[in-house]
């Protein structure tokens, strides 16, 4: 029932939605960006969308796997979505705060299956053991990467935004 110039109107205004490619800001040349998705077929639908809208950009994605029991279920389809990156770099498992000390050590050890077989599938891949180590794993990525994309449900997007914002 809009009048399509008033729908023209409105959606020139129109920011997005948060936490949906959300651009976070710049790290030198790199633009940095959050997404919320955490499912592979999110993940692939990211990542398509930002090569067609970055036809020249090289894409490094930070994931953090949401629940160890998603991470076991959708290793494969992982995979396959991850590999569409030029970079992959794995954050810690997010786990809930009463599983974490219960599930750690299983979580790391899923999280090495996947990127073993990201490597035996020639990709690049960086680990990022926590969070003390995130700021110079995000920092070196903007130096060879055009996009930086954090792909989290967790706690990833509170630490690049805080990466961001400290310039």
């Amino acid at each position: 029932g809009v009048e399509p110039e008033r729908a023209v109107e409105l959606l020139q205004t129109f920011s997005g939605l948060s936490r949906r490619t959300e651009v976070l800001g710049t790290l030198g040349d790199a633009v940095v960006l959050s997404d919320y998705a955490h499912h592979p077929t999110e993940i692939a639908a990211t990542i398509t969308a930002l090569r067609e809208r970055y036809t020249k950009s090289r894409i490094a994605v930070l994931f953090e796997a949401h629940m160890l029991e998603r991470l076991v279920t959708f290793k494969k389809d992982y995979v396959k979505a991850l590999t569409m990156a030029d970079t992959i770099a794995l954050y810690p498992v997010f786990l809930p705060t009463g599983r974490r000390s219960e599930y750690a050590q299983e979580a790391q050890s899923h999280l090495d299956d996947l990127n073993n077989t990201l490597l035996a599938q020639q990709a690049h891949v960086v680990i990022i053991p926590g969070p003390a180590e995130l700021p110079a794993i995000v920092s070196d990525l903007a130096t060879t990467n055009n996009l930086v994309v954090g792909l989290t449900a967790g706690n990833l997007d509170r630490e690049l935004r805080s990466i961001v914002n400290a310039g």
